[in-house]
């Protein structure tokens, strides 16, 4: 503002055109009540308020209120250009409460009072606040799990959650009953022992081959895998046509193998995760099939342990469990020692 004070028979008592308040900030802010983003579709722009004019004598305007926008935790902020096309990660929230800037509110104008000096001692200019931050964002949920389930349609994944957690997940003899991430946290093992370690579990809809490339559900899904510390590859161990144990392997080998290349094509952070392999449906095999699967997977130079369990009668359930936990826990200790040393 651009004032000057006066009194009666005093008209020169000077300036005192107060600053004005800053613009408020927008922020993102993680709320774990929150596990969809659809709220965001109720309206084009979100805005802080906007500073308050300066008064007189030297009265700074109050600074606009900063604007909160919640999220489910996990969510991640890309900006984007005007022609849909994104430029880059702008910030991501992870844990409950957490905040993250993501416009700058604009600086406030100043008033005749802020320019008085020994040479200037009736200023009668001012400056106008600054117009703040104007971002196109994109979000983007990614859900938090430590260990992500990832298969074909009837693989077992879905099964598997059910029986290792609370959750309860859609199953049937049919592909494609899971559409959307279902989430479950596993305390203990099928003994009833606890793990070392609690440990959440992500199940995404089944993968397609050419899912990398949109088909089926897979590339909207894929991403959730990012974040998990570990990947159960999980494969069945066999088929509804009658087979030699040699050419079952075979088939579990081609999944198995299948699989492996979808995600790799998806992206190679995923292939760089620590990863175990689990043979679902053990229950219906015998043990020269399993015998096969084995040596035909060391010929194929996988060095990785066969995991084969069966949810339904809970064979192999107990060691499937206590390996996925040490994996994570060991995954866990690594991110920390690389975060000290970062730090």
């Amino acid at each position: 503002m651009v004032s000057f004070r006066t009194a009666r028979n005093l008209p020169k008592l000077g300036p005192d055109g107060g600053n004005g308040g800053r613009g408020g900030d927008v922020y993102a802010k993680a709320n774990r009540g929150l596990n969809t983003l659809g709220h965001l579709l109720e309206k084009r722009m979100y805005k802080a308020e906007d500073g308050i004019k300066g008064g007189t004598n030297g009265r700074t305007g109050a600074s606009g209120d900063h604007f909160y926008l919640e999220v489910p935790p996990g969510t991640v902020f890309l900006e984007m250009n005007e022609e849909g096309e994104p430029l880059g990660v702008v910030c991501e929230v992870l844990e409950d409460g957490q905040t993250a800037l993501l416009a700058k509110g604009g600086q406030h104008g100043l008033g005749n009072l802020h320019f008085k000096s020994s040479t200037q001692r009736a200023p009668d200019k001012c400056t106008q606040g600054v117009v703040g931050e104007k971002r196109f964002l994109k979000a983007e949920l990614k859900v938090l799990a430590e260990v992500g389930l990832a298969g074909f349609p009837n693989a077992g994944k879905s099964t598997l959650l059910s029986k290792i957690s609370n959750a309860k997940p859609k199953i049937a003899d049919y592909p494609f009953t899971t559409l959307i991430p279902q989430l479950g946290i596993a305390n203990r093992n099928h003994s009833g022992r606890e793990l070392a370690t609690p440990v959440v579990f992500a199940d995404i809809p089944g993968l397609i081959e050419g899912a990398h490339t949109g088909k089926g559900l897979g590339i909207q899904f894929l991403k959730h895998l990012e974040r998990t510390l570990v990947l159960l590859k999980i494969v069945t161990s066999v088929d509804e046509t009658t087979e030699t144990p040699e050419d079952n392997a075979e088939r579990v080998w081609r999944q198995f193998s299948a699989l492996d290349n979808e995600l790799e094509a998806y992206s190679k952070s995923l292939t760089s995760k620590e990863w175990l392999v689990g043979i679902s449906k053990c229950e219906l095999m015998e043990a020269e099939y399993k015998k096969a699967i084995v040596e035909k997977f060391k010929a194929e130079g996988a060095s990785k342990k066969l995991l084969f369990f069966s949810s339904v009668q809970g064979e192999g359930m107990d060691t499937l469990l206590d390996e996925i936990s040490i994996a994570v826990t060991t995954q866990k200790s690594k991110r920390v020692d690389d975060e000290n040393l970062w730090s």
